[in-house]
């Protein structure tokens, strides 16, 4: 049979028409699905799976159009063929039988296709991703082509992760340690291996209009595999409510069991004005740096969130860790006092709103720790945050600070330990990791630890002076190394040369007593109960006593050690401790 005469056989049985008709029948299926898989909330792996069985059927469609000879005639010889009567009835009778028999053929290809697809997203994605417990959501791409708005995808990353944050038996990274993956060169296998995690969380945000979209894929470490994709849609007023539906779905794909209360707060559909939550991201975004002089420009957004939408209990909430951290750092222009006050209003308006808001149980566990210095209280406020979110690594870290304020610092280590785990690559977990162990005597272990703060933040004040009281505990440094090290810390941190003049000064008069004993004056205007820890290991114990006083007095945020510091250790003895003590517990029940 030459090309004319297949050409010509493949026209009769109606093959080509076969295959136009199947690629036809496909396209409606794949439009079909392209409106019903997002509206139902399949993953797009379901319209991948479509597309992969559908083009695998087409090869099938032709073959059985040739093979079966759908046409009049053909049926005819075919009946001929096995010997049966012929006749004109028999080609009507094909005839009606061919409209039926490609209806069914199709029928039946538009089964193979929805059951395919299903069998696919079945066996590429969720069974794969069901041992994963340990998740980090890289920085999600900023889609809105303005970098003015990477506040708000930086805002809807960090809502991701609280949200994720809440599921129970699973662990979720911190956004701190993530953020350094923006942009990032390296590969999925690294990432996850630094980061100890078994799979990545990568997405996008697209913002336009009064619209956003969210896509977020699923993509495991080892082996490197993606497990799923799929987009979310809302308006702007709903952006919380579509990353509690990403979240959701991630739990689903992981086939992760969700408490009640999880659940229930994930199928919550909250509405925030969009202009309030820009506010609310944008002051979150300046608050999380921490950085002492922009708290008040962080208080300014979060005040006009809460002024734009008066029912946006999360702002409330973001507006007292502002007040929190600005008495605590000092970078007010009102009272210590007033600011406590305005975080306590803020704190209970939120949850006057909200009562299961756990960011609002945060806050006012940060506030009975920093302000109030009712460690029990907070304590208690703490516990019922990691308890319902246990990847807050940073309520882990707070609880820690409260459980050493009591003394009870064996406790403070786990939490604190936790916190490392869940943000790895943040300084502050590791300074405080290394504090509590300097604090139970380990100094070795305090050491490591100190070490990798200053590996990710080199300038790290706290950090190089608590490595070098751990060396000079060992016996691994000289006096005079302790003091270079010292300067050296002092100058990256900003001191002013008449500061470091001094300080070499009094080192070159009195030695190492007398440089801790200037470090230590130069110290109290600021720092009190710093300060009073310097005259400790200066043997200094009025100046010691006198500096713990001011602390009180003051109600500074860092009263919380010292219980637990070892330098006060000479100073139990004193009568003048227990009266110390006695009034740090006496300031939980005063306003």
């Amino acid at each position: 049979m030459d090309v004319r005469e297949i050409l010509e056989e493949l026209k009769r049985r109606r093959v080509v028409r076969a295959a136009l008709t199947y690629a036809a029948a496909l396209f409606v299926v794949l439009q079909l699905a392209d409106i019903i898989v997002p509206a139902v909330g399949l993953p797009d792996s379901v319209l991948t799976g479509l597309v992969v069985v559908g083009a695998l059927g087409l090869p099938l469609a032709v073959a059985l159009a040739w093979a079966v000879d759908l046409t009049p005639g053909g049926l005819e010889r075919t009946r001929r063929a096995e010997n049966a009567p012929g006749g004109e009835g028999y080609e009507d009778h094909a005839r009606a039988l061919v409209a039926p028999a490609r209806t069914a053929l199709l029928l039946v290809g538009a089964l193979v296709l929805v059951a395919g697809s299903i069998w696919w997203t079945m066996r590429s994605s969720t069974s794969d991703a069901s041992d994963i417990r340990k998740l980090a959501v890289l920085p999600l791409a900023n889609l809105t082509g303005d970098d003015a708005q990477l506040h708000f995808v930086d805002g809807m990353h960090d809502l991701l992760i609280g949200e994720l944050a809440r599921i129970e038996g699973l662990s979720v990274i911190s956004q701190r340690s993530v953020l350094r993956y923006r942009d990032s060169d390296q590969s999925i296998a690294i990432i996850a291996k630094t980061l100890d995690v078994d799979a990545l969380i990568e997405g996008s945000v697209f913002r336009h209009g009064d619209s956003v979209r969210v896509t977020a894929r699923l993509i495991r470490a080892e082996p490197e595999a993606d497990l799923w994709q799929n987009h979310y849609e809302g308006r702007l007023s709903e952006a919380m409510t579509v990353q509690a539906r990403v979240a959701r779905a991630i739990a689903d794909e992981i086939q992760i069991a969700l408490t009640d209360a999880t659940a229930l707060h994930l199928a919550r559909d909250t509405r925030v004005d969009p202009a309030a939550m820009d506010a609310f991201l944008l002051g979150r975004e300046i608050w999380k740096t921490r950085e002492p002089r922009r708290m008040a420009r962080a208080l300014e957004h979060l005040e006009r969130a809460v002024q734009l939408d008066p029912r946006f209990a999360r702002a409330w909430a973001g507006l007292a860790d502002g007040y929190i951290m600005a008495a605590a750092y000092k970078d007010l222009t009102i009272s210590r006092r007033e600011a406590a006050r305005r975080a306590e209003a803020a704190v209970e308006r939120a949850l006057e709103i909200d009562p299961t808001l756990l960011e609002a149980h945060a806050a006012r566990g940060a506030l009975r720790l920093f302000l109030r210095q009712d460690f029990r209280g907070a304590e208690e406020e703490l516990s019922r945050v990691v308890e319902l979110a246990p990847s807050d690594a940073q309520a882990h870290d707070w609880l820690g600070d409260a459980l050493a304020g009591l003394g009870r610092v064996e406790e403070a280590l786990r939490h604190y330990r936790r916190a490392v785990e869940l943000d790895p690559l943040s300084p502050l977990m590791h300074r405080d990791y290394a504090r509590v162990l300097y604090q139970l005597g380990d100094c070795d272990g305090a050491l490591a630890q100190a070490e990798r703060t200053l590996e990710l933040d080199p300038g790290h004040f706290m950090a190089a002076d608590l490595l070098i009281r751990c060396k000079l505990r060992l016996g691994r440094a000289t006096e005079t190394e302790v003091v270079d090290r010292q300067l050296a810390g002092l100058e990256a941190f900003g001191a002013s040369d008449s500061v470091l003049d001094a300080l070499r000064q009094a080192w070159e008069d009195g030695g190492l007593r007398a440089f801790l004993r200037e470090d230590a004056r130069l110290m109290a205007g600021e720092a009190h109960m710093l300060a009073a820890v310097r005259f400790a290991e200066a043997s200094d114990a009025d100046a010691a006593f006198e500096q713990i006083g001011q602390s009180l007095d003051e109600r500074e945020s860092l009263l919380f050690i010292l219980r637990a510091e070892p330098a006060f250790d000479t100073l139990h003895g004193d009568p003048r401790w227990d009266e110390a003590i006695e009034r740090l517990e006496s300031l939980a029940a005063l306003p």
